[in-house]
């Protein structure tokens, strides 16, 4: 199930979605972010990063993961 919102939840992981342009509050050093989306590359983000339109990237990423929490 894909949701959104719940980024103070620590329950449930997460892919942040970023626009480098804006100085955002990043949830980076929330360990339940799994990847990032973002319109620019990000440095040091520790965990894998895709650019926002990359629709399948992110899709085969999510399933992939999926498949490893069974």
């Amino acid at each position: 199930m894909l949701v959104e919102g719940y980024k103070r939840d620590r329950n449930h992981p997460k892919i942040e979605i970023r626009d480098i342009r804006q100085d955002s509050p990043r949830l980076i050093d929330d360990p339940t972010v799994i990847a990032v989306a973002a319109n620019g590359a990000v440095e040091n983000a520790g965990v894998p990063v895709f650019d926002r339109d990359d629709i399948a990237g992110l899709a085969d990423f999510v399933v992939a993961w999926a498949e490893l929490k069974r």
